[in-house]
């Protein structure tokens, strides 16, 4: 029989909750190539540690994205235990969409078998806003282009720039957001990594 949703569940937080954390990474969506975000259920709670430590604990070695990150803050001064302990007690991360897709692409098809996803976008950023807002981050990082244009196409922020691969705005309270774009690839790694991490410095 053929699937009528490409989609896995809703998965909400990749993280602890933490009141005014140093950073808050929001991601497009969450990939299921976590085996926990493949569990055809609604997930809310959020979770012990991060799943970036996981590459970092040597248990996912292949995690990209999770290893890329920690490459960008080693790149700052960090060693291994500062990128540890940054990710595990100062950091939460959530996405702009919870819905599970196995690539961003089918987000909008699957979203769209139930509702308007101008709508579905909408509300999106709504949630999102309201967190950065209850959070109160020093720094928020979007980790994608996409997000970075949704949310600005939204948001009354004051000031707005992007470079190639990479830019910030500045919300209207305050809220530094930077985001950098990432390859369309399996790995959906981040593009020019040694440029966003040299500008990046500049919100530590």
């Amino acid at each position: 029989m053929k699937r009528l949703f490409n989609y896995n569940g809703f998965y909400v937080w990749d993280s602890k909750i933490l009141q005014n954390p140093k950073i808050m990474f929001i991601g497009i969506n969450p990939g299921n190539g976590n085996p926990e975000n493949d569990v055809k259920k609604v997930i809310t709670k959020p979770c012990q540690q991060m799943s970036y430590l996981e590459y970092l604990d040597g248990e996912n070695e292949s995690y990209t994205l999770a290893k890329e990150t920690a490459e960008v803050f080693y790149k700052n001064g960090y060693n291994k235990e500062e990128v540890r302990n940054l990710l595990n007690e100062k950091t939460v991360k959530t996405n702009f969409f919870y819905i599970i897709t196995s690539n961003q692409t089918l987000i909008k098809e699957a979203v769209s078998k139930v509702t308007d996803f101008k709508s579905f976008q909408l509300q999106s950023y709504i949630f999102t806003a309201d967190l950065i807002d209850i959070l109160k981050p020093d720094l928020v990082i979007f980790e994608g282009k996409s997000v970075f244009d949704m949310f600005k196409d939204y948001d009354d922020c004051t000031t707005c720039e992007w470079f190639e691969n990479f830019g910030s705005m500045q919300r209207l309270d305050g809220t530094k957001i930077i985001g950098y774009s990432r390859n369309l690839n399996k790995y959906n790694n981040i593009k020019d990594l040694d440029g966003f991490a040299k500008y990046l410095s500049q919100f530590l």
